[in-house]
């Protein structure tokens, strides 16, 4: 075809108003009546080459997707980039929403969970300490598995559980007292 279009009507079958590219016809390019559809069924994938491709919507006014050589790969919605590769990982912008009991999972062997069954939330750590730390480096609380659990105030421990009881580093504070107070020492508003 040197001029003009090459115009073909629905098709209704694999025989007819398509176009088949392939020894055996392994792609196919047609419209059904409902759906324009690309159709790969022979050997290998199907793939498409560019060094910049972009997925948009029918006007050609909004971009779906985009794809660049040696850089991003964008997924979009109503044309603000909503994910994001980058050469350090991924950037999400806006919420990501996981269902009920739907597990945002960390580590090689989904070491930290954290999710909501519904009722409770939960963060399940299965190896190692569970430490949650402020300005990056500095300890706010740790839970061991077996173990205890410490509080730490300015990156210092204060109060730790152990298997018989609690252990406060420092003077401990209250505002009233329930028990007998047999040998306690050092709570302010206690008499000893």
């Amino acid at each position: 075809i040197s001029s003009g279009n090459l115009i073909l009507g629905d098709s209704s079958g694999a025989n007819d108003d398509r176009i088949k590219l392939g020894a055996s016809g392994d792609l196919e390019i047609y419209h059904d009546g409902s759906h324009s559809r690309i159709v790969d069924g022979g050997t290998g994938g199907l793939k498409i080459q560019s060094d910049a491709l972009a997925i948009d919507n029918a006007a050609g006014t909004e971009t779906m997707a985009a794809f660049t050589q040696d850089g991003a790969v964008q997924l979009r919605h109503n044309n603000s980039t909503k994910f994001e590769t980058s050469s350090t990982g991924i950037t999400i912008t806006g919420d990501a929403n996981w269902n009920d009991n739907g597990k945002a999972e960390f580590g090689n062997a989904a070491d930290l969970q954290i999710y909501h069954d519904g009722t409770d939330s939960y963060l399940d750590n299965s190896t190692g300490n569970l430490n949650i730390r402020v300005a990056g480096t500095e300890k706010g609380i740790r839970v061991t598995p077996n173990g205890s659990v410490n509080l730490y105030h300015n990156d210092v421990q204060k109060l730790n559980t152990a298997s018989g009881g609690v252990e406060i580093s420092g003077t401990c504070t209250a505002t009233s007292f329930s028990g007998s107070g047999a040998n306690l020492t050092g709570i302010e508003g206690i008499p000893t």
